[in-house]
């Protein structure tokens, strides 16, 4: 096996300089070769940097859009609400209006009736208030209540009543008048009938009957008042 020369042996000489020279190559291609490894993991690392961020930002961004849409579905059903509550206010006055109308039209209808019973026509109205009630009940005895004041005009007609009674459901009927006791002085006029035993009722008073007057006609009077 041949002997490896020594760095000492004179066979390849080396100065001083030149070793110099060759450690600061050397010492040159190392420092250029960390700082491209340097550049490299800093443009790597910058990289990084900006796609980290740009997740960051996209996942920001998305939350910001979500809580737009929240923001926005909130302003929506707010505004939903005020309308509705706007619309409903509206409603509210504009049935109060109405109602206060209707109310008044009724009222001036009942102004009529204060003096009703002086007008020679209320003695014809007694009788078919009486009549009709009596063909409710139909029963063979019925009683007749009346103002204390039109006694004795009620009086005066229940033969009538009874006859009319008798032609139109081909049966008798006896009609009698309550003495003892009255509608009450706040009533307009009319009556209330009940049988015998006190167990069936009619009452068919002036304020009843426009009650029912009203009911029906209440889609013609909004019409007329408010075309609608």
């Amino acid at each position: 096996m041949s002997k490896i020369p020594s760095c000492t042996s004179n066979i390849f000489p080396i100065h001083n300089d030149e070793v110099l020279l060759r450690i600061r190559e050397m010492v040159k291609f190392i420092d250029q070769d960390a700082t491209e490894k340097i550049e490299e993991l800093e443009v790597l690392a910058e990289e990084q940097v900006k796609i980290e961020k740009h997740k960051i930002v996209k996942i920001q961004q998305r939350k910001l859009d979500e809580l737009q849409k929240i923001r926005m579905d909130v302003i929506k059903v707010q505004m939903n609400c005020q309308e509705s509550r706007m619309w409903n206010e509206y409603s509210l006055n504009q049935l109060q209006t109405q109602t206060s109308h209707v109310e008044d039209v009724i009222s001036r209808a009942r102004n009529v009736f204060t003096d009703i019973s002086n007008n020679p026509l209320y003695k014809v109205i007694l009788k078919k208030l009486i009549i009709q009630a009596s063909q409710l009940i139909l029963s063979p005895n019925v009683i007749v209540i009346t103002k204390e004041k039109d006694q004795a005009i009620v009086n005066s007609i229940l033969k009538d009543c009874m006859d009319e009674f008798r032609e139109t459901l081909n049966m008798e009927c006896r009609i009698s008048l309550e003495t003892n006791r009255f509608l009450p002085k706040s009533v307009y006029g009319g009556i209330q009938v009940i049988t015998s035993d006190g167990k069936v009722s009619v009452m068919n008073t002036l304020e009843k009957r426009l009650e029912l007057i009203c009911h029906q006609l209440l889609p013609y009077i909004k019409y007329t008042l408010f075309k609608q």
